[in-house]
Formats: C-alpha cells, structure tokens, sequence
C-alpha cells in the first residue's frame, strides 16, 4: 500500500507530486494518481519532517500530512 503526502484546501484534496530541493519548490497535483508515492510510512514520514523544516516559509508545507491509501 502506498502512502503519500496531502494538503487538504477549498478545492478539495492536492497531493504533494515533487519536492524540488534545487530550486526549493513544491510542486502539487489535484490528481491522486500523479501524487508522490511511498513504499510504507517511515519514508513518507521522515520526508515530511524534512519539508517541514526546509520550507519553514511556505504556507502549503505548513499544512502537509501523510495520508494512507
């Protein structure tokens, strides 16, 4: 089973599809099936702290969870 990382907003579900570390851009997809997917939980999760703590300034990071599919 998969997990990914989700932000829930006005529109509904948008799923974290690329974390761009180069350019320190987000890239998200109301689309569950271009979404970033992880193999279990440790990765999705040790991800999340990551964007949480290198993208202190974006407002969309600041909302992630983990969802499991």
């Amino acid at each position: 089973m998969s997990h990914i990382l989700s932000c829930a907003n006005d529109n509904g579900k948008t799923y974290l599809k690329e974390v761009d570390t180069k350019n320190m851009v987000l890239h998200f997809t109301n689309h569950v099936s271009e979404a970033k997917q992880y193999s279990n939980e440790w990765f999705a999760d040790t991800e999340l702290e990551f964007i949480k703590f290198h993208f202190k300034d974006n407002e969309n990071a600041k909302q992630l969870v983990r969802e499991y599919i």
